[in-house]
């Protein structure tokens, strides 16, 4: 699905929910299974992320209002979206796992006569197969961009209108 969204953070978030809820239950409720499996319901995540949520509104309030959208719009809960976003930081409280065992998106540049390529290699959770989208995002403020993404997670990896690129290494 390609998803088109636009003004501010909040408002891209509700807009992607509402087009995407259907995908983004399917993705929450493998994440709930995965986490029940651990002893975590949904009681516990105020808890164990409590810190991580009052710190992104602290640093990053945008951030934090489009996940809050995004959980709107979708009918979802808002920890759980908020879980989804933060999972990198849950999971070592869940069960600490050996570096050699993570195993997480890679990128890399190159550069060569005609100009610079970005590739990215999404490593994320088999369970997810599915629930995947383009989000094309026109901001009230900041240039357009386009970004592949899981339905529960906001847009990390891309391009924008101004060339610029980003991939994310969770290594």
């Amino acid at each position: 699905a390609v998803v088109r969204v636009s003004g501010t953070p909040a408002e891209r978030g509700r807009a992607a929910g509402v087009a995407l809820a259907e995908p983004i239950h399917r993705s929450l409720a493998f994440y709930r299974a995965f986490l029940q499996r651990r002893g975590v319901d949904r009681g516990n995540l105020s808890r164990l992320l409590g810190p991580s949520r009052s710190a992104a509104e602290r640093s990053l309030p945008d951030l934090v209002a489009e996940v809050d959208g995004l959980a709107s719009g979708a009918g979802a809960d808002p920890w759980e979206v908020f879980a989804v976003n933060a999972f990198e930081e849950l999971e070592p409280l869940l069960a600490p796992v050996s570096a050699e065992r993570m195993e997480r998106c890679t990128a890399f540049a190159v550069t060569g006569p005609e100009g610079t390529v970005l590739a990215h290699n999404e490593q994320w959770y088999a369970g997810d197969a599915g629930n995947t989208a383009v989000i094309v995002a026109q901001p009230d403020e900041g240039p357009a961009f386009a970004s592949p993404t899981v339905v529960t997670c906001l847009p990390a990896v891309g391009m924008n209108a101004g060339g610029l690129a980003q991939g994310v290494m969770s290594l």
